[in-house]
């Protein structure tokens, strides 16, 4: 049965742990920040890092369609990495997944408050797990946009972390 959900998420809601996106971003970039005499990850509110270093990224608002496998998800909360004396300083806040034929495509608004989509999800048709659509571990990489962000130190379709993202059906 194909679901069709628009709405935004209510604060009950919001205190869900089982609704949300959890995503390490990129495992050697962070490994690299926190190898730094000054490397910081900032943790912005409406975000959490998981016991396992995913951050988490509260769910606010969705609108998916199960049939035709289109929409957006949006979340809030975002992390800040920042290192090299101030050289180094990457922001990202608030992301999206906007699910459009057969692809999907994470944003984020950067520090310089720009939403950017910067890495690619290998779409597949969510798990439903009780009252939940999930995906679960789903590829990411990044796409030739997002190369910037990282100071093209990554090339487009470089692998990043898997995410898991949950949302009420």
């Amino acid at each position: 049965m194909a679901m069709n959900t628009t709405r935004a998420v209510e604060t009950s809601e919001t205190i869900r742990d089982d609704v949300g996106m959890a995503w390490r971003i990129k495992a050697s970039f962070v490994k690299y920040i926190a190898g730094m005499n000054d490397g910081a990850v900032r943790i912005l509110p409406g975000s959490s890092v998981t016991p396992n270093g995913e951050y988490y990224f509260t769910l606010e608002h969705y609108d998916f369609d199960s049939e035709t496998l289109t929409g957006v998800v949006k979340f809030r909360g975002g992390v800040e990495f920042s290192g090299h004396f101030g050289m180094l300083n990457l922001s990202l806040t608030d992301p999206w997944i906007s699910f459009r034929e057969g692809t999907a495509l994470i944003s984020a608004v950067t520090g310089a408050g720009e939403r950017v989509e910067f890495c690619a999800v290998a779409a597949a048709a969510p798990l439903i797990d009780g009252d939940v659509l999930m995906w679960r571990d789903i590829p990411t990489f990044l796409t030739s946009v997002g190369e910037p962000l990282f100071n093209n130190v990554y090339r487009g379709n470089e692998p990043f972390a898997p995410l898991t993202v949950r949302i009420p059906a």
